[in-house]
């Protein structure tokens, strides 16, 4: 006859004491109310992390909104524990200083919305004057301007290499026409030129001619002229019933600035 330990399987005392010791283990846990043990996997984002969570850490997703708002919230947040932070003598302070801020911005907006308009840059060029040009005596049809070289039996002053010319044609009427030429700086200069008129023909017929008894020494300032960097002469032209009266007695008719245009020399041609 066989013996037991010829017919059972050897025993195996270490399974059955790990298989009784995780029951006596739960057995002591229920009794004790503890919490059942986690897995490693409980501890996913998705499992603990909160929506809040995720919107403080300003994580961006799909459409991109979320995390502009929840930099706007860190923002708020911020603000807000800085201003709890102050005490009623700081907080006070900077409530004055946006309040005279504010004072400030209006009162600036309201000064420069009321202070007067600029004024436009009126056009007095030649071409701007309006044709024809009438006063209470004379009017004027036309005027040709230009600067050249002086002609023979032309009274011009010594260093007067290019002077203004004028050619004023009329229109009609009697009394005395007077021209001046005023430079940059507003000075008069040249000779007085005054004409008299009758029924619209001067001595020389219906075209008066003017020419300047002073000028420019080279052509160089016209160039500075066209550039910019020279203010032109301006031609003022009066009428007037009597010739011995001064010039505030007179009546412009026609002004305009001198055109920097030059008059090619007969030599040149």
């Amino acid at each position: 006859m066989a013996s037991p330990t010829d017919s059972d399987p050897p025993a195996q005392p270490d399974a059955v004491t790990a298989e009784s010791g995780r029951v006596k283990e739960e057995e002591l846990r229920r009794k004790a109310g503890r919490p059942k043990s986690v897995r490693p996997t409980d501890f996913e984002p998705t499992a603990w992390e909160s929506s809040k969570t995720k919107l403080d850490r300003g994580e961006v997703y799909h459409d991109g909104e979320v995390g502009q708002k929840a930099q706007i919230g860190a923002c708020v947040n911020g603000l807000k524990a800085a201003w709890g932070r102050l005490s009623v003598f700081e907080m006070a302070s900077v409530a004055a200083f946006v309040i005279v801020a504010l004072l400030g911005l209006f009162f600036f907006r309201s000064l420069v919305h009321s202070g007067p308009a600029l004024d436009s840059v009126e056009d007095i060029s030649l071409e701007a004057v309006n044709f024809p040009a009438k006063g209470a005596l004379l009017s004027v049809n036309r005027i040709d301007a230009v600067w050249r070289e002086p002609r023979p039996g032309e009274t011009v002053r010594p260093g007067a290499n290019i002077v203004p010319v004028v050619g004023i044609t009329l229109g009609g009427g009697s009394g005395y026409l007077r021209v001046l030429f005023r430079d940059e700086a507003g000075k008069i200069r040249g000779d007085s030129l005054v004409e008299e008129v009758d029924k619209g023909q001067v001595a020389s017929g219906a075209t008066y001619t003017g020419v300047c008894s002073e000028g420019y020494t080279t052509s160089m300032r016209l160039i500075e002229c066209q550039a910019g960097r020279l203010e032109p002469w301006v031609v003022q032209v009066y009428e007037s019933k009597e010739y011995d009266m001064s010039i505030d007695e007179w009546t412009l008719i026609a002004m305009f600035e001198m055109p920097a245009d030059q008059e090619a020399s007969p030599e040149a041609g």
